[in-house]
């Protein structure tokens, strides 16, 4: 842009019968009393000068600065283009940063809606008072407030919520199926309540494996819907095995390896004929 700018003011091609901007400047260089390079300084020195004046005069469009104070000598032109220099190096970091900042706010308030959106899914297919819908929501909103883009994942809202909320979600989930069972029977009210709270939902698809004779028993299942079949293994596998016991709604399945620490001494599958929802 200098070098254009030295071209139009200088060259011998510009139209000599109109003043260029050089000629404006040198004037108002003499009317503050300064001197324009003298031809005896040589003419690398009047070069040098004439491409500095250029350099200025480009600067102060690009900083918008304008003319309004008009250097009269070398040093001041010098000065005048250390202070634009400055200011464009301040001006880009400044606006560098303020972007940087503004992207980053950007993709953590689109982040944080595809979060909500999660949590509003969540609350959306559990059957509680709207009443404790807005709390669960007024949770995540204030924990999203102040948390990590990684804060909430789909496989975790539940987890999320502190205990209070999540016995209050069981209380109408499973709470009533667990107090039914018959291996908690006479269990205080406290147990139940953080019993119902860890349980999750699992839905089987038919024939599906719950587990196996000699695996380490480590879950115990709580049958919400459908049927658990209890089984021996013959010769042809579990697809031809004919089950012993058909267990329903409200049965628990494998509570004696799991509560002993045992291994499981048979089998177990859902129901061929009907789709089976249990708590883990």
């Amino acid at each position: 842009g200098a070098c254009l700018w030295n071209v139009f003011g200088y060259s011998a091609f510009a139209d000599s019968s109109h003043s260029t901007w050089a000629d404006q400047y040198y004037r108002m260089v003499v009317g503050v009393g300064g001197l324009p390079p003298q031809d005896e300084e040589g003419p690398a020195w009047v070069l040098l000068h004439n491409y500095l004046v250029a350099m200025y005069f480009v600067m102060s469009m690009l900083t918008t600065l304008g003319m309004a104070q008009v250097p009269s000598n070398f040093p001041e032109l010098a000065y005048f283009l250390f202070i634009m220099l400055l200011n464009l190096t301040v001006y880009a970091w400044a606006v560098g940063k303020i972007s940087a900042l503004v992207m980053k706010q950007d993709d953590e308030i689109v982040q944080k809606r595809g979060q909500l959106e999660l949590v509003q899914a969540y609350i959306s297919h559990i059957k509680v008072p709207q009443e404790l819908k807005d709390d669960i929501e007024l949770f995540f909103h204030a924990r999203l407030e102040d948390a990590s883009l990684s804060a909430v994942r789909d496989e975790n809202i539940y987890d999320a919520m502190p205990i209070a909320l999540q016995i209050e979600v069981s209380k109408y989930t499973n709470r009533a199926l667990v107090a039914e069972a018959a291996i908690v029977a006479g269990c205080a009210d406290a147990f139940l309540d953080r019993m119902s709270s860890l349980l999750k939902e699992r839905t089987l698809e038919p024939e599906t494996s719950l587990f196996r004779a000699t695996e380490a028993a480590r879950e115990l299942f709580l049958i919400d819907s459908g049927a658990v079949e209890v089984y021996e293994e013959d010769g042809e596998g579990s697809a031809g095995a004919e089950p012993q016991r058909v267990l329903g709604v409200g049965e628990t399945v494998g509570e004696i390896s799991f509560v002993f620490g045992m291994r499981h001494y048979n089998n177990a599958r859902s129901a061929s004929d009907v789709e089976t929802k249990v708590f883990t």
